[in-house]
C-alpha cells in the first residue's frame, strides 16, 4: 500500500449561504451546512512512495470559473473523462437568482483548461442547473432539479468536434430531455449519468418522495435520435428517494435509495438493473447492507464500472465494494481509511474506475480543522486498501474538499464548492490529478 505526501497552502474566508427557498430545500436534503468558508489557493500534490506501483497521481490543474461569482458553488458537482471535465455551479447567480451554469475544460496534452460554459437557454431563477453533471465520450447530460418550480429537467449536450451543441436531434429544442407523457416527475436532474447511448437521470422527490429513475436512448427514434425509453419505480414504500444517485455503465444501471427502511429506518438499499433489448429487469433482490443501521442511508451515493460497484454511507462513515463473479454481483468488502472520525461523511461521494475508487469525506477534520475536508484513493491491485489521501496541508474550516468525485484510470477531480478564490467567498474550485510513470 503507498502513501500519499501532501503539500498545500490555504487561505481563509466566510460566507453567509443565500439562495431561493427551493434551492434551500435541496442543500436541505443534500446535508449542506448554512454558513461556509473556503480557501484560497491549494497546492496539492499526491505522490506515491510505494516504489513498487511505478505511478503517482499528480495534481495537474486547479480549475476555476471564468467569472468568479461569489456563492456559486462552483465544484457542487463534477465528473471526468479522458477529454473533457464538466464542473457544475447550480447557485450561479449572473443571469437569474439560482439559475445556474456547468463549465467544460479540455484536456490539451495533459493540460486543463477552460473551454466553455453551459447554461439552459430555457433557464430561470432557482432552476438549480448544474446540481448533478456527467460527462462521457462526446456527451455531456447536466441536471437542474429546480426547474418548473421543482419538476425538475436534464439537458444533454454534445461535443461536434469544434463545440458542445445542443443535438439536433433531442426531443425538445431547448435540450431538455422529454418528459414521458403521464409522468409528473419531482426533483429530476437531481442525479444524472451517462454512458454510450444511455443516459439515466433521478427525480427521487417523485410521487411524496417515493421516486423515480428515467432512461434516455441515444437513437430511441432514429440514429442519433435522443430519447426517452423507460422509466423505472421500486414500488416499495414512501419516502425512499430512489433516484438520489445513479450511476450507469454499459448494459447495467445502478439507482440509490437512502432512504430505504428494509431492515432498519433510513438504512438504505440500492436496485441494479441489466438491460435486455428496450427493457431494463432488476437483476436481483434489493442491495443492501448486510447489517442495516438506523440513519446509515447506504447508497446516498453509487457508481458502477466494469465489475464492481461502489456505494456510500456517509451516516455510517463506510462505502461497500460489489463484484459481478461466477454470473452474479457479490458483496466483496467493506472500504475503509484508517484516519476517519465519527462525523467525517465518508462516502458522501464516491467514483469508481476499472483498477481505482476515489471516496470523498467532506467534513473530514485535517489537523482538527472543521469540515476542511480529504478524498480517499483505494486500489484494486491492494484488494482496495488505501492508496493514498488528498488533504490541505494548511486546511481551512469548512473548505469540503471532497463534496463532489470522478475518476477515470488516468484522471481524477475533486470538487471543493466553499472554495475562496481571491476573496470571492465560496466560488468554488475543482483539483484535477493525472496518473503518471515514475
Amino acid at each position: 500500500m503507498g502513501r500519499i505526501r501532501i503539500k498545500g497552502k490555504t487561505r481563509r474566508g466566510t460566507i453567509l449561504l443565500a439562495g431561493l427557498p427551493l434551492l434551500a430545500a435541496l442543500l436541505l436534503a443534500a446535508a449542506v451546512t448554512a454558513f461556509l468558508t473556503g480557501c484560497e489557493d491549494i497546492g496539492l500534490r499526491a505522490t506515491i512512495d510505494d516504489l513498487t506501483t511505478g505511478y503517482e497521481w499528480v495534481k495537474v490543474a486547479k480549475l476555476t470559473a471564468p467569472t468568479r461569482l461569489g456563492n456559486e458553488y462552483f465544484g457542487y458537482s463534477v465528473s471526468i473523462d479522458d477529454d473533457f471535465a464538466i464542473v457544475g455551479a447550480f447557485n450561479n447567480s449572473e443571469t437569474n437568482t439560482g439559475q445556474g451554469k456547468a463549465y467544460i475544460y479540455r484536456n490539451n496534452d495533459g493540460k486543463w483548461s477552460y473551454l466553455t460554459t453551459l447554461e439552459a437557454s430555457d433557464g430561470a431563477a432557482g432552476h438549480g442547473f448544474g446540481w448533478s453533471v456527467a460527462v462521457s465520450g462526446n456527451y455531456a447530460v447536466v441536471g437542474a432539479p429546480g426547474y418548473a418550480v421543482g419538476q425538475g429537467s436534464a439537458y444533454l449536450y454534445q461535443w461536434n468536434g469544434s463545440s458542445w451543441i445542443t443535438p439536433t436531434a433531442l426531443q425538445t429544442d431547448n435540450g431538455r430531455l422529454e418528459i414521458p407523457g403521464g409522468a409528473s416527475p419531482v426533483e429530476m436532474g437531481y442525479s444524472v449519468s451517462i454512458s454510450g447511448k444511455y443516459a439515466v437521470v433521478g427525480a427521487p422527490g417523485e410521487n411524496s418522495n417515493v421516486g423515480a429513475t428515467y432512461i434516455y436512448y441515444k437513437d430511441q427514434d432514429g440514429s442519433n435520435y435522443w430519447g426517452y425509453q423507460l422509466r423505472l419505480t421500486t414500488g416499495e414504500g414512501d419516502f425512499d428517494r430512489y433516484g438520489e444517485s445513479v450511476s450507469i455503465y454499459q448494459d447495467y444501471l445502478l439507482s440509490g435509495a437512502k432512504s430505504d427502511d428494509e431492515g432498519e429506518t433510513n438504512s438504505g438499499a440500492a436496485y441494479l438493473y441489466k438491460r435486455s433489448g428496450v427493457n431494463w429487469p432488476q437483476v436481483s433482490t434489493r442491495i443492501k447492507n448486510a447489517s442495516p443501521k438506523s440513519d446509515e442511508y447506504f447508497a446516498s451515493s453509487v457508481s458502477l464500472c466494469d465489475e464492481h460497484m461502489l456505494f456510500g454511507a456517509p451516516n455510517e462513515n463506510k462505502s461497500y465494494v460489489y463484484k459481478y463473479t461466477s454470473n452474479s454481483w457479490k458483496y466483496l468488502s467493506s472500504i475503509e481509511s484508517t484516519s476517519i472520525e465519527p462525523v467525517d461523511r465518508y462516502g458522501y461521494s464516491v467514483s469508481i474506475s476499472e483498477d481505482f475508487a476515489l471516496i470523498g469525506a467532506s467534513y473530514h477534520d485535517t489537523k482538527s480543522v472543521p469540515n476542511s475536508g480529504a478524498s480517499y484513493i483505494f486500489s484494486r491491485e491492494d484488494d482496495w486498501d488505501q492508496f493514498g489521501t488528498i488533504i490541505s496541508s494548511d486546511p481551512e474550516a469548512d473548505d469540503e474538499l471532497g463534496a463532489s468525485v470522478s475518476i477515470t484510470e488516468d484522471y481524477l477531480i475533486v470538487g471543493i464548492p466553499y472554495d475562496n478564490n481571491g476573496g470571492t467567498s465560496n466560488c468554488g474550485a475543482a483539483l484535477v490529478y493525472e496518473k503518471r510513470e515514475k
